[in-house]
């Protein structure tokens, strides 16, 4: 196979279909299909929370246990930054390197 070659700022949309010996049109990598891609912030890509800013900065107090994998660890006297409030109460911030959800309850504002 040859490849497609892209670099940042292209146009995805204007790549050529796969050829017809791929596999279920699948991207191939090394020893076969590829099965997750990761992009570092090295890359000079630019994520959603990197264009987003933060609404404000909280103190948990309340440790939560999260019940699902899009949901945030809490530990008492964390300090979460918080960039979306929702209707229902929940809200999504990040601790450290790690994005999620978490009732708004049980931080309060710094």
């Amino acid at each position: 196979s040859s490849g497609i070659n892209a670099e940042y700022g292209d146009d995805l949309a204007d790549l050529p279909p796969p050829e017809p010996d791929y596999a279920d049109n699948e991207i191939l990598g090394v020893g076969g299909p590829v099965q997750s891609v990761s992009v570092s912030k090295d890359s000079g890509f630019e994520t959603d929370q990197d264009l987003e800013e933060p609404l404000e900065r909280a103190r948990v107090i309340y440790p939560y246990v999260p019940s699902a994998n899009d949901e945030l660890l809490l530990e008492v006297g964390n300090i979460v930054t918080i960039y979306v409030k929702n209707e229902d109460g929940w809200f999504e911030g990040t601790f450290g390197d790690k994005r999620g959800l978490f009732p708004g309850n049980y931080v309060e504002s710094i």
